[in-house]
């Protein structure tokens, strides 16, 4: 088959006049022909191997690259021409031998490497001869019934020739009575096409693991019959044209050469053609190295290759946020998450591997499970040993809303603290780095309240209502009796929770007898007795 190019080819016809010659342009794989067309017109074109319209058909061009080893060789020059004799009709027997149309073909050879391929086809002409130069005859037949007006010919000729001008002259052997003869030929010089080149690559770079989708352009890629990123090919290619390839990278290291092959040879390397394999990012470190399982920790990975980070990942989830802040460094904020993962770094060479140095531990809230003593007085001051979990780190101790007067962490399971003053039932809770226990009966600490008491005195602002200091009362209402002259019981909240409380009584208590003892009873706790003056 000839190389992809152009040239012209021309008919001519018996029955229907002559026809001019015409351009035409061929692909690579195309059959070059001598075949009758329609109602006998007699033609060098491309595209025909069989019989077109019922016509005849001759050879193919095919026939004659494959008897003269023409792939490797591209078409430089194209040279043409055609003929045509009357025709004759003897008048007497036997009959007189006349001759056919004649056609002197010239061309020209300006390499000695070059070839000369001439395709003849004929009407009405027998068989023909070729004279003027050294040809080797690849083809000459004759086709249909002599003397009629479908009589057709072909041949075919090469030759290799010494560089200069030649003529080529072909005439018809064709003997009357005939209805006319006419001729047509092409001759194409060859010359051995040129080694394929490569120009450029784009991408000109990819991932060390290979899969990069390149498209290598050049000049004379058709007919690759290999593509090489260095020294091993391509995972796959495909010829997109003569100066197209697509092709698959293999893996690969390095900077490599891209090359083409094909049955004239390999491309030669040049900068134009290089391919340069990208190491995926690699994790050096990563601090801090821990965290909150909730998330939001700043950290700094270090490393190489991090130029084009697409992604940062603490295990399966990607970092909250993350920049670039050189090609070695990466400042991410951790999502939320559990256990120990690796902080991998992606690009478009590739995803980080993993390794010890990569891993970043979340680490659990602290936790209290115990609180020994549980309970201490209202005043404060009671050392207490807190048990619990992953309380290294804690940075706060609280009893209930109030900070503990002092703390020390003994270990991941123990804190020692002194309570601070306070009231009631209060959970002992603590925080730090990691975050803060969460409430539960395991942590609760009770104030105690001091043994009940009661003080009275006469009030300084009325001298005849009595004052009270109650001790160790819990808030809530009382009912307390007032022992005086007249007596009386008398009905006290009390709604704080501080003590002592001390309280005017306002005018349910009050005497004006002097030499009158006065006291006052709650339940079974009694106060003072104090004396009327």
């Amino acid at each position: 088959m000839l190389p992809a190019g152009n040239g012209e080819y021309f008919y001519v016809g018996s029955t229907s006049g002559e026809q001019p010659m015409e351009l035409i342009s061929w692909l690579e794989g195309q059959d070059l022909a001598v075949s009758a067309r329609g109602s006998g017109d007699q033609a060098i074109s491309i595209g025909h191997s069989t019989a077109d319209s019922g016509s005849y058909s001759t050879m193919a061009a095919a026939a004659a690259i494959l008897g003269v080893g023409i792939d490797g060789y591209e078409v430089v020059q194209t040279f043409s021409g055609e003929a045509a004799k009357a025709g004759h009709h003897a008048t007497r027997h036997p009959e007189k031998a006349i001759k056919g149309a004649s056609l002197t073909l010239k061309f020209a050879t300006t390499e000695a490497d070059q070839l000369v391929l001439i395709l003849v086809g004929g009407q009405s002409t027998g068989m023909l001869a070729l004279s003027g130069i050294d040809a080797t005859s690849l083809q000459n037949a004759t086709y249909g019934t002599p003397g009629s007006d479908v009589l057709a010919s072909a041949a075919a000729y090469t030759a290799q020739l010494p560089v200069g001008s030649h003529k080529a002259k072909l005439r018809s052997k064709m003997y009357a009575p005939n209805a006319g003869t006419s001729l047509g030929a092409v001759a194409y010089v060859l010359a051995p096409a040129p080694a394929p080149a490569v120009i450029g690559v784009a991408p000109s770079s990819g991932a060390e693991a290979g899969g990069t989708a390149v498209t290598i352009t050049g000049t004379n890629l058709d007919g690759a019959t290999a593509v090489d990123f260095g020294a091993t090919s391509a995972t796959s290619f495909k010829v997109d044209s003569p100066t197209t390839i697509e092709a698959v990278s293999p893996s690969g290291s390095g900077v490599a050469d891209v090359t083409v092959t094909t049955e004239r040879g390999t491309s030669a390397t040049s900068a134009g053609d290089q391919f340069c394999y990208m190491p995926p990012p690699a994790v050096t470190s990563v601090s801090p190295n821990n965290g909150p399982q909730t998330g939001g920790t700043a950290v700094t990975i270090t490393g190489q290759d991090f130029s084009g980070a697409t992604a940062v990942s603490f295990g399966a989830t990607g970092a909250s946020s993350f920049k670039i802040a050189s090609p070695t460094t990466i400042e991410a904020v951790s999502p939320s998450g559990s256990s120990g993962v690796d902080v991998t770094v992606s690009t478009p060479y590739g995803t980080s591997a993993t390794s010890p140095a990569d891993q970043f531990n979340y680490v659990p809230p602290p936790s209290v499970t115990g609180v020994s003593p549980n309970n201490g007085p209202e005043g404060g001051g009671t050392a207490v040993t807190i048990s619990g979990n992953n309380l290294s780190g804690v940075t706060s101790v609280r009893f209930g809303s109030a900070s503990a007067q002092s703390f020390k962490v003994n270990s991941p399971t123990s804190i020692e603290a002194v309570s601070p003053g306070g009231r009631g039932t209060v959970d002992v809770t603590v925080s730090g780095l990691y975050g803060a226990s969460t409430a539960n009966s395991g942590d609760h600490f009770t104030y105690n309240l001091p043994p009940e008491s009661i003080q009275i005195g006469w009030s300084s602002t009325h001298p005849t209502w009595i004052w009270m200091t109650l001790t160790g009362f819990a808030p809530g209402s009382y009912p307390y009796w007032c022992d005086f002259g007249s007596g009386g019981d008398q009905e006290f909240t009390l709604y704080e929770s501080v003590t002592p409380e001390t309280r005017d009584n306002g005018k349910t208590c009050y005497d004006t007898i002097p030499g009158d003892t006065v006291w006052v009873t709650i339940g079974s706790v009694r106060s003072n007795t104090i004396v009327v003056p």
